[in-house]
């Protein structure tokens, strides 16, 4: 998932968000930003007032466009309605915020390649997802929770290193594939050495 990217690809996306802020990213259909999500976004926006928050998503949402018209907030919120080059933009953002109820799941792998955290919720039916797929250490239960952990990336560097290359494990036991391909082909030959076997 990883591809070699232009210095003018990295600044065409680069100036999507203001330089030397702490970029929170959303990659998800506008669908999936529901209310209570939207509501912690706002929260981190008030609590790191370093940050900026980008959604990156197509179709249409209301309450999303409710969120980025609110005057207080309008110049830290970037919101692109199209799919973008995520082997690029996982290069820019420094923390995703998964939506919730409904996750995000294969753009999270793509940015997650690039070492980058994303905190989630468990918020139900794809709770089971989550915990298979997610950093446990940065799985919240709460909408204080989740705020605590962002806040704790954005302040603690030697825990959002850590939690950088576990991103970056996570994804591997996702991607990696020559041990399913290994498996493949001992089955087979497990199949042929049986068949000739009882002929």
């Amino acid at each position: 998932m990883v591809r070699e990217v232009t210095d003018d690809d990295l600044d065409r996306a680069s100036r999507t968000v203001p330089a030397g802020r702490f970029i929170l990213a959303s990659f998800a259909r506008k669908v999936k930003a529901s209310e209570e999500f939207l509501r912690v976004v706002r929260r981190l926006l008030i609590e790191i007032p370093e940050s900026h928050f980008l959604f990156v998503g197509t179709g249409t949402s209301p309450s999303v466009e409710t969120f980025r018209s609110d005057s207080s907030l309008r110049s830290r919120i970037t919101v692109i309605n199209e799919n973008v080059d995520l082997n690029v933009y996982g290069r820019i953002v420094d923390v995703v915020l998964d939506t919730f109820p409904f996750v995000g799941m294969v753009a999270l792998r793509e940015i997650g390649v690039h070492g980058k955290p994303t905190v989630s919720m468990l918020a139900g039916d794809r709770d089971r997802c989550v915990r298979e797929e997610r950093d446990p250490l940065l799985i919240a239960k709460s909408a204080d929770e989740y705020v605590a952990l962002v806040k704790r990336l954005f302040r603690d560097r030697g825990f959002y290193s850590s939690r950088a290359q576990a991103a970056r494990e996570f994804v591997g036991a996702y991607t990696g594939t020559s041990e399913t391909v290994d498996g493949i082909e001992d089955g087979i030959r497990e199949l042929r050495r049986r068949r000739r076997g009882s002929g």
